[in-house]
């Protein structure tokens, strides 16, 4: 780990404070004091240009006169004299530096030349920075607290990573109030230099550090930090929590794949890619962090539930389902065993019902017989002590409960505590959250929240196993696809029409429902003939993305007079609609009468992850519907049997009201065709919308495609 590059910046020997200040109210006063109070050993050295010494500390006059080679400089300077001190602490071969002020790109068109400054300086030397922008960072290994903020030394297995030093410092202070202390605490900032995927990467060589928590609101470079996150998932788990998870709009888009994926779908797309569990508030961010950094994810989903409050395990039950945890009843030999310490009155069902006439005792004996009976993979016991009892108390129940909770911790048994108080002040609870976050036992005040934590450690095993599938080498696309793209990228078009977008699929083998283009009444009649009746006929131009919105769509055509009028009935309305645009033909098709049910496919490419793939119900409702599924590219086809599975509509794939289950396979080779082919680098977006899924088969009734612009000196 000590050959990392960034180790010299985390564990540095020597510190120079540049802008360190005599003045108490003083921030660079402040810096050098909280290095001193959290017992560091190395050199430092206060660069302030009047004061001779600070904090008994000799000063020099100059960031100049540091040291050659130092390990780490923290720039306590205002944003506009940053990048002059940091040329000169390059030239002094500084190995890092820390630069807390604000000012920078967050700021505005001055603050962004600011930080392009510092980007410039590390561009051009060895030196690397962390921030700007943030209040600094704790290692508690170093004995180093570089913050403005100070906090807590700490200690442990638990690293927290933070965009934002405010968010960061709510978590640590709040759960250091609990007992719950962490190694390493590092704050992002603006990242003009090192990023969200490089500190990351040095947590996992970290010896010392088995769980890491990340608050972001973005990511540096998307596929960098896919790429290290599902390294480093490989070994330590990781939970983040994504802030800014809305979008105040997206503006004219031109496929319903991407009008449906917002935001927040693409990151949780890139945090499964990455397996990484997303956390949903700042609370679980910590506490799960910290459950998979001090116990074993179980080994399964089968958890026990233990309350003497009904109504609790009601709502600890509740949360299951969406959680993918299984609630099996006790066997008949368990069940016997807890009849020997439960009253007659207890349930046994799964929550395991104590009644009001438990005590400590039954609690702790009824814990260890369901977690020994090699029927559960966790155990959830939800407590409610009697506050001020000495027998009854949250006290008597926490020490009784201790040593079986630890014991079966050892033993490799998940255990997530829900303590439920009805105090005022929250001492008590306090207190015994501190008791048994010392042996590694996570404790929540609410049944749910309890269960949430159960249910990242039971996800963590499954997320990790997701990521490490392996991916084969990229399929060779298609001779007649690659040609076809080229031969459109060469006439610099960008948007085929459908028809065009069908026929290049077909001919690379893909299932849609070819139709034929009409420039007259009298071909679109001809065409009609020769595939048969009934038809469809659509409008056919690059310029408009959604036919439908004007009429441009005529089902169910059965005669040749119907299909001449229709022809005459479409481009009018395309004149109307789209007037000065370029109408390319009318396109008919085949009516396809089957019943079946009408899904999309569309793969889009997103600027910071790249491609991806999203599947849900389809047709013109999609908007309205967002029932998708998102994965980022390449998929194969156990990801695309999830994706359907995960829909809200999945149960319409099956027997439903008459009719026949689709035909499950067809309809995943088909998407499985469309994201092997959109991996095509002239290929910017590709959807079928609808595709038919029918008993018999899965066909793209309509296609659309959109080219890279500029993909002709690339193809």
């Amino acid at each position: 780990m000590r050959d990392h590059g960034l180790a010299d910046i985390f564990f540095p020997k020597s510190i120079a404070v540049v802008g360190a200040s005599a003045n108490p109210q003083k921030l660079g006063y402040a810096c050098v004091e909280g290095i001193l109070k959290g017992g560091y050993q190395g050199k430092i050295y206060p660069i302030n240009p009047t004061a001779r010494s600070i904090l008994g500390i000799e000063c020099l006059a100059d960031a100049s006169e540091i040291p050659k080679g130092i390990d780490l400089a923290i720039m306590m300077l205002p944003a506009e004299k940053v990048p002059g001190v940091l040329e000169t602490l390059a030239g002094r071969d500084v190995k890092g530096v820390l630069i807390p002020a604000g000012g920078f790109a967050e700021t505005g068109e001055r603050g962004v030349d600011l930080q392009r400054a510092i980007e410039a300086v590390c561009a051009q030397s060895k030196m690397r920075v962390l921030g700007p922008n943030i209040p600094g960072f704790i290692n508690a290994d170093a004995q180093l607290v570089a913050t403005l903020a100070g906090g807590p030394v700490g200690g442990g297995p638990l690293a927290i990573v933070s965009q934002a030093g405010s968010v960061g410092y709510a978590l640590l202070r709040g759960l250091h109030a609990q007992g719950i202390d962490f190694g390493r605490f590092i704050c992002l900032g603006n990242q003009a230099d090192i990023s969200d995927a490089e500190v990351i990467d040095f947590l996992a060589a970290d010896p010392e550090i088995r769980s890491i928590g990340l608050y972001v609101e973005s990511v540096k470079d998307g596929r960098r930090f896919v790429e290290t996150a599902r390294r480093v998932t490989a070994t330590k788990p990781v939970v983040v929590l994504k802030g800014g998870r809305t979008a105040a709009g997206l503006g004219a888009i031109f496929s319903h794949t991407a009008s449906v994926s917002s935001p927040e779908r693409i990151y949780r797309a890139a945090f499964r890619r990455a397996g990484v569990l997303q956390a949903q508030n700042l609370r679980q961010l910590g506490m799960l962090t910290f459950a998979l950094g001090r116990q074993r994810p179980p080994r399964g989903n089968r958890i026990a539930i233990v309350t003497s409050l009904a109504g609790m395990g009601v709502i600890a039950s509740d949360t299951c389902e969406r959680l993918q945890l299984s609630l099996p009843s006790p066997s008949d030999a368990t069940k016997a065993r807890l009849r020997e310490v439960l009253p007659a009155m207890a349930s046994m069902r799964n929550p395991i019902d104590l009644t009001g006439d438990v005590s400590p005792e039954m609690l702790a004996r009824t814990v260890e017989i369901l977690a020994t009976s090699g029927e559960y993979d966790g155990v959830v016991p939800l407590v409610m002590g009697v506050p001020g009892s000495d027998t009854f108390g949250n006290d008597a129940y926490a020490q009784r409960l201790l040593p079986v909770l630890r014991q079966l911790v050892e033993q490799g048994i998940a255990i997530s505590v829900g303590w439920v108080m009805d105090e005022v002040g929250g001492a008590e609870f306090n207190a015994v959250s501190k008791l048994l976050h010392e042996h590694g036992v996570p404790v929540s005040e609410m049944p749910e929240d309890a269960m949430e934590v159960m249910g990242g450690m039971a996800a963590r095993a499954r997320v990790a196993k997701a990521a490490l599938r392996r991916e084969g080498a990229a399929p060779a696309l298609p001779a007649t696809w690659a040609a076809g793209l080229h031969m459109h990228a060469t006439a610099r078009r960008t948007i085929l029409t459908e028809h065009d977008a069908k026929s290049l699929l077909a001919a690379a083998g893909v299932n849609v429902a070819l139709s034929r283009l009409a420039d007259s009444a009298e071909s679109a009649v001809a065409h009609a003939k020769a595939l048969g009746f009934p038809v469809v006929m659509k409008v056919q131009s690059a310029d408009v993305s959604h036919k439908s919105d004007m009429g441009g769509v005529v089902l169910g055509l059965e005669t040749e007079a119907a299909v001449g009028a229709a022809y005459a009935t479409l481009v009018e309305r395309f004149r109307q609609a789209a007037p000065g645009k370029r109408l390319d033909g009318i396109g008919v098709q085949p009516m396809i009468r089957e019943r079946g049910v009408e899904l999309i496919c569309g793969v889009s490419n997103d600027a910071q992850f790249g491609k991806y793939v999203m599947v849900g119900l389809g047709g013109v409702s999609i908007e309205l519907l967002e029932d998708v599924a998102l994965r980022l590219l390449p998929v194969d086809e156990g990801d695309i049997a999830e994706m359907l599975l995960e829909l809200k509509s999945a149960p319409l794939l099956g027997d439903y009201r008459g009719r026949r289950a689709v035909k499950r396979d067809a309809l995943i080779a088909l998407i499985s065709d469309i994201c092997r082919l959109a991996q095509a680098p002239e290929v910017e977006e590709l959807e079928l919308n609808p595709i038919l899924a029918t008993e018999k088969t899965a066909v793209a009734l309509d296609a659309r495609i959109r080219l890279r612009a500029g993909a002709s000196s690339q193809a």
